[in-house]
């Protein structure tokens, strides 16, 4: 299977002190095109880490970053911008929606920075909040829904522009058994019915286990990697 993304000898060091503490320890991972990865490990292990390294929103110590084939470690912050834009979609843990705006405009928003132009914008972003169960709810502000309906939300906006790569930060973190296993029952549909990347940090192991693979990291080492078997 072809990889969308690759890291090779990934270092991610922090000024500590008059010391460098180092939290990535030269990671190598390749992630297939379609797979629905899960990393686990405790608080601290690197996990966070290793996503921002891998979705471009921090950069590395030292090592690489390839996507699509193509090292990013050439690209300046607006190239980085961009290239986020146009092939990421982020799902963070307190959904990070705008109060100010309702259902429908914020996950229209990121359609809008690509230069869709509004009209088609709002037919894309209804057509996904109808799929995920919110069409009656786009006229509603954030302050108006529940934290699982939030959630709904931001995986709307996160998938709106159909991706390459969904990046989601403890997308269950704030929710109840109920609402969570909602929330990984529509990452899962994602996965198996759009084909879409997705690589998802989690505390719970019983979340990880609906993925396809499941990696471990410990004091920013991969202790092990597994594949789910359906």
């Amino acid at each position: 299977m072809e990889n969308i993304l690759q890291v090779r000898n990934l270092v991610k060091s922090f000024k500590d002190g008059d010391n460098f503490k180092k939290i990535l320890n030269e990671i190598n991972l390749d992630v297939p095109k379609g797979q629905f990865l899960s990393i686990i490990g405790e608080s601290g292990a690197g996990k966070s880490t290793l996503v921002y390294q891998m979705s471009l929103l921090d950069v590395p110590t030292s090592g690489s970053i390839s996507i699509f084939g193509k090292d990013t470690s050439g690209l300046n912050i607006k190239e980085q911008a961009k290239f986020r834009l146009n092939n990421f979609g982020y799902i963070f843990q307190d959904s990070a929606l705008i109060k100010e705006l309702n259902v429908l405009e914020n996950v229209k928003l990121s359609l809008l920075a690509k230069g869709i132009s509004n009209k088609k914008a709002e037919e894309m972003s209804k057509e996904i909040l109808t799929k995920v169960g919110l069409g009656s709810m786009i006229n509603r502000y954030p302050s108006e829904i529940s934290g699982g309906e939030k959630q709904r939300v931001a995986i709307s906006r996160a998938i709106v522009g159909k991706p390459s790569i969904v990046f989601a930060d403890e997308p269950t973190a704030n929710l109840d058994h109920v609402t969570s296993e909602k929330i990984m029952g529509e990452l899962k549909k994602i996965s198996d019915e759009l084909k879409m990347t997705i690589i998802m940090i989690t505390h719970e192991l019983k979340y990880a286990q609906g993925a396809d693979r499941i990696i471990e990291i410990s004091d920013g080492n991969i202790i092990s990697d597994s594949i789910i078997k359906k």
